[in-house]
């Protein structure tokens, strides 16, 4: 299925949409299987096998993506099917959704294409691909200048049309994270599809890292941005997050425009402030928490209870905590290289 729809890709003007839909259906396929597992609808090896498709599929579209995978198996697998700037964006977006296997790792490719440079850092040990990405293409005499930066930069139009592309990505994103509150039978684990907090961490490190703010108050008028907006007319953002509108393919979970995510965007927002280490300042984080009405903060506390691990055993108590203890995953990442310093 996924060669065919490859070699269809190949002949099309603009690939990005339906790699980009068969991405994320493969991705929400995944989760089902882990539910249907959970719930005794499935066998734990069907479901197996559906999880081990579904990632061995997504893994197929990631190496057509990336311009040069590591586990590219011969010259066919070099090279990039989406070399536009608003392609690779498109299909990140979908990409990111549903938890599914690569979710950090998927950016590496995007990195390349968005600057025609490589990015070395590694997300395990908690680089941010988004602030150097940032940097690459916004950073002033430290911008890279690739004809790809060019075109990326061209296409974002501004470093403010960046930050709310990728925001806007993480609140669909955070959305639509794994129950994690749900066991994991010993049979559906594999190394893309795994219960560890810690990479759980990293996978959110990837947005949380990306600080376009830094205060409460910044942080208030970042949210009112989400919220209030998908995307200005004429940026990058418009085509992405409404072009979806358009489409034609029978999928069993509609896509929902980030702006009616209003507990996955406050959460979007809380993780560019909470602390990325253990002894971190978490000031900012309460008093953005603390000033907002109690209806949000109960539907954010109830969206962390269901994907950040640790927020459901404090879900009686206050809110605010029950999200400042689940945004403590991000201080998981590196915990290995801290411990062997």
């Amino acid at each position: 299925m996924v060669d065919s729809v490859v070699r269809l890709c190949r002949r099309l003007p603009d690939p990005a949409s339906p790699l980009g839909a068969l991405s994320r259906y493969l991705a929400w396929l995944a989760n089902t299987a882990l539910l249907m597992s959970v719930r005794d609808v499935a066998s734990n090896r069907s479901a197996r096998e559906l999880v081990a498709l579904s990632t061995d599929a997504r893994s197929r579209i990631l190496r057509c993506v990336d311009p040069d995978p590591k586990s590219a198996n011969g010259p066919d697998e070099i090279g990039t099917l989406l070399p536009e700037p608003h392609q690779a964006l498109k299909w990140s977006a979908d990409f990111s959704e549903f938890h599914g296997a690569h979710q950090a790792g998927a950016l590496y490719g995007v990195y390349e294409i968005l600057t025609g440079t490589k990015f070395m850092g590694n997300y395990w040990d908690g680089a941010s691909i988004l602030t150097q990405l940032r940097q690459a293409l916004f950073g002033g005499e430290d911008a890279v200048t690739t004809p790809a930066a060019d075109a990326a930069r061209a296409a974002f139009g501004s470093v403010e049309e960046y930050d709310h592309f990728w925001a806007l990505t993480s609140v669909t994103a955070l959305a639509t994270l794994r129950d994690c509150r749900v066991p994991h039978p010993p049979e559906l684990v594999r190394p893309e599809f795994t219960p560890d907090h810690q990479l759980l961490g990293a996978y959110l490190r990837t947005f949380a890292t990306h600080r376009y703010f830094g205060t409460a108050e910044e942080a208030r008028t970042a949210l009112l941005g989400l919220i209030s907006r998908t995307a200005a007319s004429g940026s990058v953002s418009e085509p992405v997050h409404h072009g979806r509108g358009g489409r034609a393919y029978r999928v069993p979970a509609p896509h929902v425009e980030p702006q009616l995510r209003p507990a996955a965007a406050i959460l979007a927002v809380a993780g560019r402030l909470a602390p990325l280490a253990p002894s971190g300042d978490d000031t900012e984080l309460r008093g953005f928490l603390t000033a907002l009405p109690s209806v949000s903060l109960r539907i954010t506390a109830g969206l962390a209870a269901r994907v950040l691990p640790g927020a459901a055993e404090v879900a009686q108590t206050d809110p605010v905590e029950v999200i400042v203890v689940g945004l403590k995953v991000l201080t998981l990442v590196g915990a290995h290289t801290r411990e062997g310093a």
